[in-house]
C-alpha cells in the first residue's frame, strides 16, 4: 500500500523467524532459512526451486547505495499453528537475538558470511549516495510517506499564504 512501511526492518529478522502470509484464500506460515546478500543480477537465488516451498523477501542494500539485494529466504511450515498478533510477538520477545545477522554474501560468484546489525531503516529526505543516483529521490519519497500530513498541511498553508499576497497585490 502506498504509505506503508515496507521491510524497514528486514535487517531484524533471523533465521527461524515465523512470517504469516494471508492472502483471500488461505494463511500460509513460513520459517526463516536463509539470509542472503547478492547482486542485483544474480537471479539464481530467487528462481523456483523444485520439490521446495520458498517465499523470498528481497530489498536493496545497503540501505542507501542500493548496488546489492537483502533476501531472507523462507521455507513453508505446513505444520505450524495459525496464532493471533498477541502470540506472536511473545514468540518475537522470546526468540529475539540483538546479535548481528549471520548473512551469506554471494559475490562474483564467491561466497563469504557477512555480519549485519539488527536495526531498522529509518530514511531521511538528503540520503543518498552518487552510487545510485536515483536513492536520493526515492529517500525522499519515503520520507514524505511517512510525513505527508505534515507536508500537505505546509504546502497548503504556503499556497494560501501566496493566495493572500498575490489577492492582495491585485487590489492595490
Amino acid at each position: 500500500y502506498y504509505g506503508a512501511e515496507m521491510l524497514r526492518n528486514v535487517q531484524q529478522i533471523q533465521v527461524g523467524d515465523k512470517i504469516q502470509l494471508t492472502t483471500p484464500w488461505d494463511t500460509l506460515i513460513y520459517r526463516v532459512t536463509e539470509l542472503k546478500i547478492i547482486d542485483p543480477a544474480d537471479i539464481s537465488s530467487v528462481l523456483i526451486q523444485p520439490g521446495r516451498d520458498l517465499l523470498t523477501l528481497s530489498t536493496c542494500h545497503p540501505y542507501t547505495q542500493n548496488y546489492q539485494r537483502y533476501l531472507v529466504i523462507a521455507e513453508r511450515d505446513p505444520d505450524a499453528a495459525m496464532t493471533d498478533k498477541a502470540a506472536d510477538l511473545q514468540e518475537s520477545e522470546a526468540t529475539w537475538d540483538a546479535s548481528p545477522r549471520q548473512v551469506t554474501m554471494e559475490t562474483d560468484g564467491t561466497t563469504s558470511i557477512a555480519e549485519v546489525e539488527p536495526q531498522s531503516i529509518t530514511p531521511l529526505p538528503q540520503e543518498g549516495s552518487t552510487e545510485s543516483e536515483g536513492s536520493a529521490v526515492s529517500n525522499l519519497m519515503i520520507w514524505l510517506e511517512n510525513n505527508a500530513l505534515w507536508a500537505g498541511f505546509v504546502f497548503i498553508a504556503a499556497c494560501v499564504g501566496v493566495l493572500a499576497i498575490w489577492q492582495k497585490h491585485r487590489e492595490e
